[in-house]
Formats: C-alpha cells, structure tokens, sequence
C-alpha cells in the first residue's frame, strides 16, 4: 500500500497507521542509543469531521420587475409561503 502524508492526513485511518508507523520506527532508533521520546499505541476513536464558521455570498445577483409600471396595492402571501394555482382564482 503506498501512503503519503497528504492522503493520510484526508483519511482518519490511514493517519493513526502512519502515527503508529512512526513510533515503531522512533523506538527502533531508540534502541540504537539515540534519545528520542516514544509513546504507547493505542485504539481510540477519531473524528470524521470539522465545523468551520463562515459566509455564503452569491456568484451572481440578479433583480427581477415587472415590464409593466404600476403600485402593488395587496400582497396577499408572505414572502416563502407556499400557495396553490388556484388561490387567486387562475385555473
């Protein structure tokens, strides 16, 4: 299997392997006479996931009118709401 850093660093597995490859290879050395400090591998849960805060801002904005003038005397729906074709009497 070939492993990178960066493909480990995307895959929770494949970065506690090469975590664990690497402190099988600092006690290797350790036992060469060179100082180095080691830790004791162990199965533990890791995320999956991140939460970053941020702001959606459109590509592009658009405006829409009408190609006729005039006032807006009623606005009977509220802006979202959910209307039938028929409920202003168009069929």
């Amino acid at each position: 299997m070939k492993l990178s850093v960066s493909t480990a660093l995307r895959n929770p597995v494949r970065l506690a392997l090469l975590w664990a490859i690497s402190v099988v290879v600092s006690m290797a050395v350790a036992q060469t006479g060179v100082q180095v400090p080691t830790a004791r591998v162990e199965v533990r849960a890791v995320g999956t996931g991140f939460e970053l805060d941020g702001v959606v801002q459109p590509v592009k904005q658009s405006t829409i009118s009408a190609q006729a003038s005039g006032r807006i005397a009623l606005l009977a729906v509220k802006a979202g709401e959910r209307v039938k074709v028929s409920a202003f009497g168009h069929h």
